[in-house]
């Protein structure tokens, strides 16, 4: 009998190693692409939403309970059996309470537990490598759960496309934003995630690779504060988010509540007006994405080679320009450029691309105030604007560093021809700013 069970096991494990194996294979000449799909809540019902709800918490409490079975000598994690319907844990009070799992499927569980392990095995690393740690600890909650496959722990509607159902989750329930999505495209894993009150499915899928065309090569940018983007072309896009006076007026609020001191427990109206001040800001940070996401999406498509310097926006934020930092998005777009560039040149963050000019290559000092670049040679720029042309320069090696020394390493009649052009490109962007930033509203 045994016999028959160990065969049959090792038949089951060939047929998913080598479906494994066919399947990275066809992934191999795919695209992998994550999309952001909202769930919509006024199409939920009160039993699917307080599911919802519960599958988050009982994540959490199924990794505490493993956690602090992790505690004891005796046990012995890599043993461990996930697949439980039964756990104890804390309440309000802190005392045991003995809990049973009825919401959270096998697979969830899995990734749960997995993704504690892999938390152990980068720690281990890092201790390796002599950098000081700590442990694991407690969860407060639990915000993202793992669905692990397709058409098992979450599958689509046959008919009805923006419609998904989840592992033990009652009924199909609506999300938006599924026409982002190719039709051929080919789902691999998901998961669900949880933002103060709303949910997201972030769906990964593998989609065919594409030829991409640009209508322009290359493109220069500098980063700044009064302008947040300056391309070479003259055109500007800037992103400001202040804080308003109701996240204020919440953060005053919320210091006033109980639990808001540091050891002191924590009252439920402080959770309460805590996640309506989560809330508020979760608004403000999504429009600050929107933004950041259609001013990347603008510049990789349109250009083939992005130019940027390696600009210290850490240290502006702990500098004089914090607050205006922390409202833009500068490090996002750094970011969103880094992964969607086709080609993306780094130029040195020490490079003085704001005081060399990239005509006669001599260096001039401005203040801050002086928003324009005005050398001895003839050269008259947008200040933003010259600095983003000297950034493409360089990072084309139109400009390069020898010895010590600027110089161009192209011909001088093919650079006099090409600074003649931009020249009179730069004029018509400068005088005419206005109309650029016009029409580029949809963008910005």
């Amino acid at each position: 009998m045994s016999f028959k069970i160990n065969l049959i096991n090792q038949t089951k494990n060939s047929i998913i190693s080598e479906s494994l194996k066919k399947t990275r294979q066809r992934h191999e000449n795919l695209v992998c692409k994550t999309f952001e799909l909202k769930v919509d809540k006024s199409h939920l019902s009160k039993e699917q939403l307080d599911k919802l709800n519960l599958l988050f918490i009982e994540a959490k409490w199924l990794y505490n309970h493993v956690l602090n079975l992790n505690k004891s000598k005796e046990f012995d994690l890599f043993k461990f059996n996930p697949l439980i319907n039964e756990i104890d844990s804390l309440d309000f009070e802190k005392n045991i309470v003995h809990r049973n799992l009825t919401v959270i499927g096998s697979q969830i569980k899995q990734s749960v537990y997995d993704r504690m392990l892999d938390s152990i095995k980068s720690l281990s690393r890092l201790k390796k490598n002599g950098q000081k740690i700590g442990g694991l600890k407690f969860k407060s909650k639990m915000n993202s759960v793992e669905l692990k496959q397709f058409k098992v722990t979450y599958k689509f509607h046959k008919s009805k496309n923006n419609f998904v159902k989840i592992q033990n989750i009652p009924g199909y329930f609506k999300v938006n934003g599924i026409g982002q999505i190719p039709q051929d495209a080919e789902f691999a894993n998901a998961t669900l995630v949880k933002k103060v009150k709303d949910f997201y499915l972030m769906a990964t899928v593998y989609v065919p690779k594409e030829i991409r065309v640009f209508p322009e090569e290359s493109v220069g940018i500098d980063f700044g504060i009064k302008d947040t983007v300056t391309l070479s072309n003259g055109e500007k896009f800037d992103i400001n988010f202040p804080e308003i006076n109701r996240t204020r007026k919440l953060r005053q609020k919320l210091s006033r509540k109980k639990g808001s001191k540091k050891g002191q427990k924590k009252s439920k109206s402080y959770y309460k007006n805590l996640n309506i001040l989560n809330s508020n800001i979760e608004k403000i940070n999504n429009q600050k994405r929107d933004k950041k996401n259609k001013i990347v999406s603008y510049i990789t498509n349109k250009f083939e080679t992005v130019c940027v310097q390696d600009e210290s926006i850490k240290a502006w934020q702990s500098g004089l320009f914090g607050k205006k930092v922390h409202n833009s998005a500068l490090g996002g777009i750094m970011r969103g450029l880094e992964t969607k560039s086709h080609t993306l040149k780094v130029v040195d963050k020490y490079v003085p691309t704001t005081q060399l000019c990239r005509n006669c290559l001599k260096l001039n000092k401005f203040g801050l105030e002086v928003r324009t670049y005005d050398c001895e040679c003839g050269c008259f720029e947008d200040r933003d604007t010259h600095s983003a042309l000297t950034i493409r320069d360089i990072g084309l090696g139109n400009i390069v560093k020898e010895n010590g020394i600027w110089k161009n390493s192209f011909p001088m009649e093919h650079r006099e021809l090409k600074s003649q052009m931009e020249d009179e490109t730069a004029v018509i962007s400068f005088a005419n700013s206005d109309v650029c930033e016009m029409n580029h509203k949809s963008v910005r």
